[in-house]
């Protein structure tokens, strides 16, 4: 049986944020946030280089109410392995995805909440 590769979060670097939310916007009101994301992963280019990137892009936009609610946010994440490993697909699929996803919801809710607005996302645990 083969070893599974392990990956770890090493760094995330915020690239872009973009934020516009109405001001008369109240959370408790029926508005339906739609969350998509795309992730795009950047292999090393040395032969023995343990890292990756992924690079998120996270968009939340309000259905019901059009322009209440349009966050985009991009961060470039990079992970180490434990081991060298040929398919970055499967480790991506099953470790880092859900990682970086929490990671950019955590980072959404704090600039919100910086912003002075309720916390978007109320599922988001923080670690202990």
């Amino acid at each position: 049986m083969q070893n599974r590769a392990k990956a770890e979060l090493k760094k995330a670097v915020v690239e872009s944020v973009h934020i516009d939310i109405d001001p008369d916007y109240d959370r408790t009101d029926n508005c339906t946030l739609k969350v998509t994301g795309k992730a795009e992963l950047r292999t090393p280019k040395e032969e023995n280089d343990p890292t990756f990137l992924l690079v998120l892009t996270m968009n939340i936009v309000s259905e019901e109410q059009p322009n209440a609610v349009n966050i985009k946010i991009a961060t470039t994440f990079c992970f180490e392995l434990d081991q060298l490993v040929d398919d970055y697909d499967s480790v991506v699929r099953d470790q880092c995805l859900s990682v970086i996803q929490d990671w950019q919801k955590k980072m959404a809710n704090k600039l919100i909440a910086d912003m002075g607005y309720p916390e978007i996302f109320l599922e988001v645990e923080d670690e202990a």
